[in-house]
């Protein structure tokens, strides 16, 4: 009887091991799956003989609403790292193969949509406050600083806050002319002027600092040592997939983006380049000389995020902008930190101390987590968290093994009182 009962016992045991091992394991891949809205896969990046890509152009449609996008090569492409919520996209005119092509359209349990040359998908959203943002790029201590100040004086007049694009400076901090270029920069600061550090700009002899993260991150450093608060940086589109090792450990969230510069190489790994990506806020630039106000006025497109001009640029270009803007009731936006609050939380990169309009830093979140803890206030929140939430398979699993436990448990009983009668009997 007692050998009996070992073997069932051991028998329990081995069960409920197995369906254990079986529903973490479950879990646990649930879990790896990434958070994209949308996945993006492609062949080539461009089609013959164009300069200027489809694939990248949808890419940044969508960032520029916020979405979390994921660019796949199609000999890279892995199921197990989609959710099935996901949107998966495929550029049909980059594919040389028929046969893989179709295997990506007749997915199941997947919406997948294809795009095209001429028509972008577009996510159907537009941001709260419809509007172009306005941004002066190109800031240097030698530019004409008059100047400078006149725009941010006409902006302030008129409610608008808006963006500056600074040049770095790697040396001659001690400078007489350098104080005077912080002293105005501070003013445009306070005329509503946010500032952005450009990423360094190419010459025949190379780059000005053959690291740049090094020189930005010493650049940044000497600004803030000033008081100046370097919000973002702006930098070519191309620049923003084959340098982002560079820009990534300064921990600026916005990043502002202009005019492509070259060709991207397709054999770059541009799908580890877009889930770091995912981290920033990107704001898309379109120069002012290749505004087209009526085509922006019927057909709204979210890509066009802002207008950028150099400070080298008349400034009547500007003015004819505004009247243009004014006379067709279009509303320019303000850039405002505050406004992408959440997607800062989420994303866990404001340490920069500059980045505190209405931000709280991550050890106030903390402490009023905590504290919300403490008064019971946010149970739903916490239940609903990753990696804590217990899906329906996982409840019905649990449900199993009780079941099975209670029918061991009779069974044991059941076969104890078998034994007793028959010991009685005999």
């Amino acid at each position: 009887m007692d050998l009996k009962n070992c073997y069932l016992n051991c028998k329990i045991k081995v069960i409920l091991w197995v369906i254990l091992f079986i529903l973490c394991n479950i879990t646990i891949v649930t879990a790896e799956k990434n958070p994209f809205n949308y996945v993006l896969v492609y062949d080539h990046l461009y089609n013959y003989a164009e300069k200027s890509s489809n694939i990248l152009r949808q890419y940044m449609e969508l960032k520029s609403v916020g979405h979390d996008v994921l660019l796949v090569q199609i000999d890279n492409f892995d199921l197990k790292e989609i959710k099935e919520d996901s949107i998966i996209l495929i550029a049909v005119s980059s594919f040389d193969s028929a046969e893989d092509y179709q295997q990506i359209l007749g997915l199941k349990n997947y919406h997948v949509m294809t795009i095209t040359n001429n028509q972008l998908i577009s996510s159907g959203e537009k941001l709260k406050n419809t509007g172009l943002m306005i941004a002066i790029d190109k800031v240097y201590p030698f530019s004409d600083l008059n100047k400078l100040m006149d725009i941010a004086e006409l902006l302030h007049d008129r409610g608008i806050d808006f963006i500056v694009t600074i040049m770095p400076v790697y040396d001659n901090y001690q400078l007489e002319a350098f104080d005077t270029y912080l002293s105005v920069l501070s003013y445009v600061s306070k005329m509503g002027g946010h500032l952005f550090i450009h990423f360094p700009l190419e010459n025949n002899d190379g780059t000005y600092n053959y690291d740049s993260g090094i020189g930005l991150k010493k650049t940044i450093t000497e600004y803030r040592k000033q008081g100046l608060d370097i919000k973002g940086i702006t930098l070519p589109e191309d620049k923003l997939f084959t340098t982002i090792r560079e820009f990534e450990e300064l921990n600026l969230p916005f990043i502002l983006t202009t005019e492509r510069e070259s060709k991207i190489n397709n054999s770059l790994d541009l799908q580890s380049v877009s889930i770091k990506l995912n981290r920033y806020i990107i704001i898309n630039g379109i120069n002012i000389n290749y505004f087209d106000f009526l085509f922006y006025k019927n057909n709204y497109t979210a890509s066009q995020q802002s207008v950028y001009f150099s400070i080298d640029d008349d400034k009547e270009k500007l003015f004819n902008f505004l009247k243009i803007f004014n006379a067709g009731r279009l509303s320019i936006k303000d850039f405002q930190v505050q406004d992408y609050n959440e997607k800062l939380k989420n994303y866990n990169i404001m340490e920069n101390k500059g980045l505190s309009e209405g931000v709280k830093s991550q050890l106030e979140l903390f402490k009023d987590e905590e504290f919300e803890k403490i008064r019971g206030e946010n149970l739903e929140q916490q239940q609903a968290m990753e990696g804590y939430d217990i899906s329906w398979f996982t409840k019905a699993g649990i449900r199993i093994i009780l079941i099975i436990i209670m029918l061991l448990i009779v069974q044991v009983l059941m076969g104890r009182r078998f034994d007793t009668k028959k010991y009685f009997k005999d």
